[in-house]
């Protein structure tokens, strides 16, 4: 195979990986494919994935970290109307600590409505953790609001 084509395989190859993994994936090619001790994975996922309005979704965050520990900022946002405005926003500060950690929250649905500017749809929910300028992990995961 020929530089190019070794370039351009190379180069998809690490697209897909960026696109398949989120965030993690990038600390995985950062560090060399190899887990390191301040490894931080984020698993973001709700009770169910289709909803009727004003129902009340069970948010689950899934942080495990190999051996990283200390507060770290945790920022979620989604379900954003059709101004542009996120309908559930969160930021609080997690203390991590070595291994699995579990962080669940409630939040009721808007009314899902056109005249409300939530039509029924699908809908996501972006978490982020961070420490200072240095994002340790992120995740997506989507819903379904009838």
């Amino acid at each position: 195979m020929g530089d190019g084509m070794r370039d351009t395989a190379i180069v998809t190859a690490i697209l897909l990986i960026l696109l398949i993994g989120g965030g993690s994936a990038v600390m995985f090619l950062v560090q060399g494919g190899h887990a390191t001790a301040d490894t931080v994975r984020m698993n973001l996922s709700t009770d169910r994935t289709v909803y009727p309005s004003r129902e009340t979704m069970e948010i689950l965050v899934e942080i495990d970290s190999a051996s990283f520990t200390g507060p770290a900022a945790l920022r979620m946002e989604g379900i954003t109307d059709i101004s542009g405005r996120p309908r559930y926003s969160l930021e609080e500060t997690v203390v991590l600590r070595a291994g699995m950690q579990t962080f669940t929250y409630s939040f009721e649905l808007p009314v899902c409505s056109r005249c409300a500017g939530l039509p029924p749809g699908d809908y996501l929910l972006h978490a982020t953790l961070e420490q200072g300028d240095r994002t340790l992990a992120a995740a997506t995961h989507g819903i379904r609001i009838e």
